[in-house]
This record gives structure tokens, C-alpha cells and sequence, in this order.
């Protein structure tokens, strides 16, 4: 089972004009959500407790120090908030500032939601009459609201056969086969992925609820969950 790129690439200009959702989150929410997604050259940065900006940089800290970064477009912009710059500017910002997000995704096709939370979301797709999972997921509480519209953002699309070794992409017989990825910038800055669309292989029934130990008379030996497995997804694509 494999798609094509230019496929991929028409379906989802289609997709994603339909993607729309509402977000409890603000600009320091979104801020905060900005400083996980930096490529710290200190790669402990990852674990950062708190933030402060100043002087047109970046810095964190964490468990055992601290690493500066480069401000990005959109960290800029949203220091330009003036509910931001009147309570931090200067100042230290704790992570743990950061809201839980409440809001939620626009219904365009409610039988075609298979799972929906407040940062991501799977359908129900077919692409070149191949029926997929599509899981949409937004790391800016921002992405498809109307501060962060389709028009806005760039697309880049990738298949399995794009990476050379593939340890980059899931390639495993207990994975769902992923049959591509796409990253999703805005069209000022394509270095800050703002979400990420997964295309999956799909199966009508639920692997997870037909493993329960309730389902299988007790536990299953790991051969025995991957007999399963098979039978079920040679049942798909019949």
C-alpha cells in the first residue's frame, strides 16, 4: 500500500480549507508552547523549568543549568502582546503557567471523527481510493483558529520512500504503517512546525478494545497479540 506525493498534495488542499477550531489558550499559552518546540544546542534545554526573554534572545533553565536560543518570528510577534510584555517582560516565565487546553475542533463530518481531543484529532479519509486514518495534531493552540488560518500556513509533504534510512519513520510490523507525513509552518517562518498531519494505514475495528484481557479469556503472549494483529488488518484489505 503506498500513496503518491502529487495525490497526497491535491487531497490535502481539500482537507485542511475544512480544518477549524476554537482554543482556551492565549499568547502566553502559546509562547510557552513555542519555547518546546526550539532545537536547543544543549539538548538538557528540553527539560526547561522556566523562561526569560530579553536582549532578542532566549534563555532557559533547567535541571542541571541553562541554554540561550534564538527568538523566532512568531516569539516576537507574541512578545509584541501587551498581556504578555505588561506582567513578563524581562521576567522569568515558570512553565508551569501554561493552561490546559479546553478548546475544541469543528464537527465539518462528525462520522468521520474516529478520535477527537483538544490538540489533536483522527479521521476517517480515503486518498486515491485508499481508506486512511488522518490524525491532525496542532503544537500552537493557534493552528486552524482564525489567528492561524489555512491560508496562512505551508505544507510539506513526506513519504516513507523520501527518507533513506528508516529509523527516521516508523517501519515496524507492531507500528501502524505510517504512508506519510506533513509538516505543517507558517508561511513566515518554515523552520517552526506548527502541527504535523499523520496518514495511517486504517482498520474499522479497534485493535486496542479487541486486546483487552476481558476479550481474550486473560493475557495474550506477544505472539499471540500479533497473530491477532495480522488477522485483523488481512481482514481490512479484504
Amino acid at each position: 500500500m503506498a500513496l503518491s506525493k502529487e495525490c497526497v498534495e491535491q487531497w490535502r488542499e481539500k482537507f485542511t480549507k475544512k480544518l477549524k477550531r476554537t482554543t482556551s489558550r492565549n499568547a502566553l499559552d502559546r509562547l510557552l508552547l513555542s519555547v518546546d518546540r526550539v532545537d536547543f544546542d544543549n539538548l538538557e534545554g528540553a527539560g526547561w523549568t522556566k523562561v526569560k526573554f530579553e536582549n532578542g534572545r532566549g534563555l532557559v533553565v533547567f535541571k542541571n543549568g541553562q541554554t540561550e536560543f534564538e527568538v523566532t518570528p512568531l516569539q516576537k510577534n507574541l512578545l509584541s502582546d501587551k498581556s504578555v510584555i505588561e506582567e513578563f517582560k524581562d521576567k522569568w516565565i515558570p512553565k508551569s503557567k501554561q493552561q490546559e487546553e479546553t478548546g475544541k475542533w469543528d464537527d465539518y463530518n462528525s462520522k468521520s471523527i474516529i478520535y477527537e481531543g483538544g490538540e489533536a484529532i483522527v479521521f476517517k479519509e480515503s486518498i486515491e481510493n485508499v481508506k486512511v486514518a488522518v490524525r491532525v495534531q496542532a503544537f500552537d493552540s493557534a493552528l486552524y483558529t482564525p489567528e492561524c488560518s489555512d491560508d496562512q500556513l505551508f505544507y510539506d509533504v513526506h513519504l516513507p520512500s523520501d527518507y533513506e534510512d528508516h529509523t527516521q519513520i516508523p517501519n515496524h510490523e507492531n507500528v501502524i504503517k505510517n504512508l506519510a507525513n506533513i509538516e505543517i509552518f507558517s508561511k513566515d517562518d518554515k523552520k517552526d512546525c506548527l502541527g504535523w498531519i499523520t496518514i495511517m494505514e486504517r482498520c474499522d475495528k479497534n485493535l486496542r478494545e479487541l486486546l483487552r484481557p476481558e476479550k481474550t479469556n486473560g493475557k495474550k503472549t506477544t505472539t499471540e497479540r500479533k497473530q491477532q494483529r495480522k488477522l485483523t488488518l488481512d481482514e481490512r484489505k479484504k
